[in-house]
C-alpha cells in the first residue's frame, strides 16, 4: 500500500515527508482493545454533548495520556495479517487530500501535476481496506485532546471498497489558567461506498481523508473580572432584588385591596351598630382601677356626642361629692 498526500499546491508527495509502514496483526490484545473501548466511550461522550475543545482538556489533568498512542504489544502470536501506517507529515495550510491505497505512488511526468500508483500487480484478493484509526490529529500531540476519529473502526467484506472522510480543521488557541495550547479541532463526515464499475460505482478503492482548513482562528481565554467591577455588579443584583421585591409586596397589596373591597372582606366588611349601646356601665372595681368609663361600638369612630346628666346634679355638687369613686343615675345621649 502506499500513503501520501496531494493538495491543491500541487507540491511533490516526497516533499510533506514519510510515513512508516510495520506488519502487525489486526486482532487486539485484551490490554489493546481495551484501551480502545476507553477511547471510542469517551469519544462518544464528547459527541453527544457536543463539548469545545478547552472542555476536552480535562482530560490532560485527569488521565495524562495520549489517546490513541498504544504500540504493539509483546508476545502476539501468529502471522502479520495487517500494516500499521504511523508517523507525520508537513502539510501546507490549504485544501488537500490525505489517502492509502493500493501500490507504491509515483510522480506523474507526462502533465507534471498529482502522481500515480502502481497497482497493476495487485489481484482483486489482495484488497482489503478494513481499518482502525487509532490517532488522527492535526498540530502537535497534546495529553487530554480527543479527536473525533480516534479509535473509529470500519470493517468491509468487499475487496473493492471506497472510505472517505471530510474533514474541516479549525486552528484553535486555548490560554486558560490550568492549560496554554495551541492546536487544531476539525468536525468530520463519513461516506463509504463498494466499487463497481459494472453497476456505475466508479472510483478507486482505498481510504481518503478530504481536508480543508479554515481561514479564521478561534481563541479560547479565560480572564477573571476585577474586583471593583464584581462589587458594583453585586451592589445591581441586591438593590435589584429589593427593587422587584417591593414591586411584587405592593403588587399583591393592591390585588388583595381590590378583592377585600369587592366581596366586603376583612376591613372592608359592614359593621352594624344598632345592637351595640355607645356606653357601656362599667362595675366599681374596674372604675377603681382607672379605667375608662365611657366604650364606644368602634376604635376608629373618633367622633364625640354631648353627655347630658339626667339626675341634675351641677358640676359644684359633683366636685365636692367625688371621693375616688363616680357615680350616676342616670345618663341621657
Amino acid at each position: 500500500i502506499g500513503a501520501d498526500v496531494l493538495d491543491q499546491t500541487g507540491q511533490d508527495t516526497h516533499s510533506f515527508g514519510t510515513l512508516l509502514m510495520d506488519p502487525t496483526h489486526y486482532t487486539l490484545t485484551p490490554a489493546q482493545q481495551s484501551f480502545r473501548d476507553i477511547t471510542r466511550r469517551i469519544n462518544q461522550y464528547l459527541k453527544d454533548e457536543y463539548h469545545a475543545i478547552q472542555e476536552l482538556l480535562w482530560l490532560s489533568g485527569a488521565v495524562g495520556v495520549k489517546m490513541g498512542s498504544h504500540r504493539e504489544a509483546e508476545g502476539q502470536k501468529g502471522p502479520m495479517d495487517a500494516c500499521r501506517v504511523h508517523g507525520s507529515l508537513e502539510v501546507n495550510k490549504v485544501a488537500g487530500n490525505f489517502h492509502i491505497t493500493a501500490g507504491k505512488h509515483f510522480p506523474q511526468l507526462q502533465f507534471g501535476l498529482g502522481h500515480i500508483h502502481l497497482e497493476g500487480f495487485l489481484s482483486e484478493h489482495d484488497y482489503n481496506f478494513t481499518h482502525r484509526i487509532d490517532h488522527f490529529s492535526f498540530g502537535e500531540v497534546t495529553s487530554g485532546i480527543v479527536n473525533p476519529l480516534d479509535g473509529e473502526e470500519q470493517v468491509t467484506q468487499s475487496n473493492y471498497h471506497l472510505f472517505q472522510y471530510f474533514m474541516k480543521i479549525v486552528p484553535t488557541k486555548v490560554r486558560t489558567y490550568a492549560n496554554q495550547v495551541d492546536t487544531y479541532q476539525y468536525s468530520v463526515t463519513e461516506r463509504s461506498r463498494p466499487i463497481d464499475h459494472s453497476h456505475g460505482s466508479h472510483g478507486v478503492p482505498g481510504i481518503f481523508i478530504k481536508y480543508e482548513p479554515f481561514s479564521f482562528k478561534v481563541v479560547v481565554r479565560e480572564e477573571h473580572l476585577p474586583y471593583s467591577q464584581f462589587l458594583v455588579r453585586l451592589c445591581g443584583i441586591v438593590g435589584g432584588i429589593f427593587v422587584v421585591s417591593g414591586m411584587l409586596h405592593d403588587s399583591v397589596g393592591v390585588i388583595v385591596d381590590i378583592m377585600c373591597c369587592r366581596f366586603k372582606l376583612g376591613r372592608y366588611s359592614p359593621v352594624s351598630t344598632a345592637t351595640q349601646p355607645l356606653l357601656v356601665p362599667e362595675s366599681e372595681a374596674s372604675l377603681a382601677h382607672g379605667k375608662s368609663l365611657l366604650s364606644t361600638s368602634s376604635v376608629d369612630d373618633q367622633s364625640y356626642t354631648p353627655v347630658q346628666f339626667a339626675s341634675g346634679y351641677t358640676n359644684h355638687d359633683l366636685n365636692n361629692s367625688y371621693n375616688g369613686q363616680t357615680q350616676f343615675d342616670g345618663v341621657q345621649s
